[in-house]
């Protein structure tokens, strides 16, 4: 199930991304990084809408 994200969320979740980088890491890592992020925003908003 492939949804779109938000321009709010994908910005969140970069910035959480690079706020957790660790020395080294390299830019695509911290893109799966906010990618694994994003998708985790995404199944919160989706189990909100079914608890509801």
């Amino acid at each position: 199930m492939t949804q779109k994200v938000s321009t709010e969320v994908q910005t969140e979740s970069t910035r959480i991304a690079n706020g957790i980088k660790k020395p080294g890491q390299s830019r695509e890592q911290t893109k799966l990084i906010a990618a694994g992020i994003e998708k985790g925003i995404a199944e919160y908003k989706i189990s909100l809408i079914d608890t509801y």
